[in-house]
């Protein structure tokens, strides 16, 4: 009873503490608001908003769990599974090391939630919930960063669509790929290729050779699009081609494959949703009949044949999804 009043006592002094940052924050704000038109503001200034200024503070503190970590090697070998993703190559963003004790961290704080639970609701846990809650907290940011790095390679995907429709242009001036890579990065603003274009800026300037250089520019953001790039860049520095040529055939050939997948996506994009909404209907209804009518499921789980019938269920959904897909995409059986 004791353990109870005394976490409860923590957690509302924890609200309160919250509830009043909040409110001095929002005060804050309003005061800014309210003299903002009395004043006359800079145009460049360092002042960061609050979330940055905590995200700086979470990194630094990751980065000195990382130098303090035991093992070091085996989880630096650990993460390196993780440096294939785009978005975790960026500077400003969190590396693959940070991200694997991101996971750790989650997956310890979600225990201790566990545990906390276990306390305000005297609920009996045992080791395998535990176990399997640690699992599950542990594999759940994967998840976030397959999500993170689809829509962080489509940005990608646009803009290096820009960068080789300016380098394009860049080579109509002259037939030199240093001066044409120098022109991009003057006109190039602050997006995500910006330091990997001064990379390569740089690497030109040092006189690393053309296919070397852009290879080293392919390694930085691993997408088709600048592999691609790379192997005509390649080919025409081993024949002594034109650059200019070959950038014109590549350009042409990547807007005519974006301009299809545009055209497909119109014309299957309803298609998609009606494939979705059928199949996520079974599932709807099988989760309405669980909470409706459990004792129905009790005996799927304590008979050998129920979970054979869960297992052949699941066997006949999948069929289910793929019968649809195709019938879908391909319009006949």
């Amino acid at each position: 009873m004791q353990a109870l009043i005394i976490t409860q006592t923590i957690f509302s002094v924890l609200l309160v503490i919250v509830i009043l940052f909040l409110m001095r924050q929002r005060r804050i704000a309003k005061y800014e608001k309210r003299f903002s038109y009395f004043s006359l503001a800079s145009v460049y200034t360092d002042k960061i908003s609050i979330s940055d200024s905590f995200w700086q503070d979470f990194r630094l503190l990751l980065k000195k769990i990382s130098r303090k970590l035991p093992f070091l090697p085996f989880f630096e070998k650990w993460s390196s599974l993780y440096e294939n993703y785009n978005i975790l190559r960026q500077k400003e963003k969190i590396n693959a090391l940070e991200f694997l004790i991101l996971k750790f961290l989650i997956a310890i704080y979600f225990l201790i939630f566990l545990v906390l639970i276990q306390i305000l609701g005297k609920l009996n846990f045992q080791g395998y919930h535990y176990l399997i809650g640690f699992a599950f907290s542990f594999t759940l940011p994967n998840l976030f960063l397959l999500v993170l790095e689809y829509f962080w390679n489509q940005k990608l995907n646009k803009q290096g669509l820009c960068f080789i429709l300016e380098l394009n242009d860049a080579f109509k001036q002259n037939d030199s790929v240093k001066l044409a890579v120098a022109n991009v990065l003057k006109r190039t603003n602050n997006n995500l290729l910006k330091a990997s274009i001064e990379q390569l800026d740089n690497d030109l300037a040092y006189g690393l050779e053309i296919d070397k250089a852009f290879w080293r520019f392919y390694l930085q953001n691993h997408i088709p699009i600048f592999y691609k790039l790379y192997q005509y860049m390649k080919a025409c520095y081993v024949i002594d081609g034109s650059y200019k040529t070959s950038l014109y055939y590549l350009k042409k050939n990547l807007f005519q494959k974006e301009a299809l997948k545009q055209e497909y996506i119109a014309h299957f994009h309803f298609v998609k949703i009606i494939c979705f909404g059928l199949f996520i209907i079974p599932f709807l209804l099988l989760v309405w009949l669980y909470f409706s009518f459990s004792d129905y499921f009790n005996i799927m789980y304590t008979h050998p044949l129920g979970i054979l019938s869960i297992i052949f269920i699941l066997l006949l959904y999948i069929l289910y999804y793929l019968l649809l897909r195709f019938i879908m995409e391909d319009g006949k059986l």
